[in-house]
């Protein structure tokens, strides 16, 4: 293997001294049992500006078995929604994608970078996702790496045997690679330079070193860690580009190449069939599960520890198969199912293997994943899954007002009060010997008056879910007593009483102001960017389709049919 030169390190640091921006600072998820700020992900930044292109109705829905077909079109809207970012950077998880599917590698490469900033969940705000200097140092170890393993691919990049390596087999590397790392055409002067930067290495070093460097180029060049979707009008490319990562995370594929490169991908019906298509393909799968991951902060559960002599089973491979089974579950109800938000709210589908089976009651698995359903009586829905209930719980006990936070932000999208100054945020139950239930030592904490100014708001919402202990194991009692799980929600279109975990989230499943909550969710998630005062008119849209029994892909289907989808990029100001 070559020693890498100095010569050859074509690397961030200097590709990026145009767009590189300080890094943006966002709070973390904390385990105090009081709402330190309006979103449980970290503060709410302040909204984009921006305007977009006059507002008109979206396109219709697709029709997948148990779709809603063409007959949903969005309302016009007197104020146009926002337009999407011109300028985003790739996620952690865009990029890990992106690089398995251009270098043809089985899996997604671990990639070591920092934590991708996030807004209320998301980790794709394009506000937010800055190349810090952390970034760019790690990230060009990461693809240094992925270069030269991939040189042991060399018939996959170079049409030439070795030593053959004339003016025009490299210039035809340069441009088919270029092409899809950049997601477009290059133009002569960049086939020139990546050109005459292989040949210099190759002369220097060899033409090993040339392929590894050349490729480690292109990947730390900012045309492949950014979209670029400015301009007067989206290109072929761009289209592809935006279409691909909103729906499969990940870059275009051949066929959208293909449609961009004659030109018909501009035509919205050509447009919309590419979206069908990508719609129905596997893919779709992976978009999926990152938004159901960020949405309800799934990964929260994986560095949780629980008490290890009440909670023996629990392992940090535990909590990822925890993890991996909501994902899995969102994934085969929404596209395997085509189902609804209501049918994410309510199935009773499971996926389990090894120690999984056991904490939702059922023997022990195997090493494969399991298709199973859950009693009736016991779970209904994401919301009732290990991954949710024990990513919001501290080592010994559940937390009912961590629960309660996130379904008010992040199912009915409530505002949640921010906590007094001063007072106790620790554990109750933490050197408690009474035998007083979780429950119960909540409720004292928070009696006094000025705590129930929030509180009697707030905890109703997580008391429910007092039917899973903090390993997210069902229950029926605790300490020798029978769970209250009962509780009455103010303040919402889901006021009212329920009895127990499964009542509750059927109350969600069936309310306006959630399914409104989710589709808005959705539109932030693919436009990369907070919701402003503008986009109410298309979250009132996309709620009022979702709450009339719209499946999700029908949903993403009319959100990139919307006019603001093809329109180009906001610049930052």
């Amino acid at each position: 293997m070559y020693r890498r030169s100095s010569r050859g390190n074509v690397s961030l640091r200097v590709g990026l001294s145009c767009v590189l921006w300080v890094a943006a600072c966002s709070g973390s998820i904390g385990d105090s049992d009081e709402p330190s700020a309006p979103d449980e992900a970290g503060g709410r930044a302040g909204s984009s500006g921006g305007t977009g292109q006059p507002g008109s109705g979206g396109g219709g829905g697709r029709s997948p078995a148990g779709g809603t077909g063409g007959s949903i079109v969005l309302p016009s809207c007197t104020q146009a929604p926002n337009a999407w970012p011109a300028l985003r950077r790739l996620s952690t998880d865009e990029l890990a994608n992106t690089l398995r599917d251009l270098l043809a590698l089985p899996d997604r490469p671990a990639l070591e970078l920092p934590a991708d900033d996030q807004r209320e969940g998301f980790a794709n705000d394009a506000e937010l996702l800055r190349a810090s200097a952390a970034f760019v140092s790690s990230f060009e170890l990461s693809i240094s790496g992925l270069a030269e393993k991939a040189v042991t691919q060399r018939s996959r990049y170079l049409n030439c045997p070795v030593g053959k390596e004339d003016a025009a087999c490299v210039r035809g590397f340069v441009e088919s690679f270029g092409k899809r790392a950049f997601r477009r055409p290059l133009s002569t002067a960049e086939v020139n330079a990546f050109t005459g930067f292989f040949t210099k290495t190759k002369n220097e070093i060899d033409a090993e070193a040339a392929l590894s460097l050349t490729l480690s180029a292109f990947l730390q060049s900012p045309e492949f860690v950014y979209r670029n979707e400015a301009g007067d009008k989206l290109d072929g490319y761009q289209l592809a580009s935006r279409l691909s990562y909103s729906l499969w995370q990940s870059m275009p594929d051949d066929e959208l190449f293909a449609k961009a490169d004659d030109g018909s991908l501009e035509d919205p019906a050509v447009l919309r069939q590419q979206a069908l298509r990508m719609l129905e393909d596997g893919k779709t799968r992976a978009g999926l599960s990152a938004f159901h991951r960020q949405w309800l902060s799934l990964d929260r559960v994986d560095t949780k520890t629980k008490d290890s002599a009440l909670f023996p089973s629990w392992t940090p491979a535990l909590a990822e198969a925890a993890r991996e089974e909501s994902e899995r579950f969102a994934a085969h109800v929404l596209f395997d199912k085509g189902g609804s938000f209501r049918d994410l709210m309510t199935s009773r589908t499971a996926f389990v293997k090894g120690e999984l089976a056991a904490l939702y009651g059922l023997p022990s698995g195997g090493a494969d994943w399991q298709e199973v359903e859950l009693p009736a009586s016991e779970r209904a829905g994401i919301l009732t899954r290990v991954a949710f209930q024990a990513g919001r719980g501290h080592s010994l006990n559940g937390s009912p007002i961590l629960r309660g936070i996130s379904v008010m932000e992040r199912v009915v999208c409530e505002p949640v009060p921010k906590a007094l100054d001063n007072v106790d945020t620790s554990n109750p139950a933490e050197n408690n010997s009474s035998n007083k239930t979780n429950r119960q030592l909540f409720e004292e904490r928070t009696a006094p008056q000025l705590c129930q100014n929030c509180h009697s708001t707030i905890d109703p919402f997580g008391f429910a879910f007092e039917a899973y202990d903090t390993a997210g194991q069902y229950r029926r009692e605790e300490k020798g007593q029978v769970i209250d799980v009962s509780g009455t929600i103010k303040g919402t279109d889901v006021e009212g009483p329920y009895d127990g975990p499964v009542a509750f989230v059927e109350k969600l499943a069936g309310s306006a102001q959630a399914q409104r909550c989710y589709a808005g969710h959705w539109y932030q998630f693919l436009s990369g960017r907070p919701l402003t005062d503008a986009d109410e008119c298309r979250k009132d849209g996309l709620g009022k389709a979702s709450a009339e029994g719209m499946s999700v892909l029908d949903l993403l289907d009319v959100i990139v049919s919307s006019p603001e989808f093809t329109s180009p990029g906001r610049t930052a100001p």
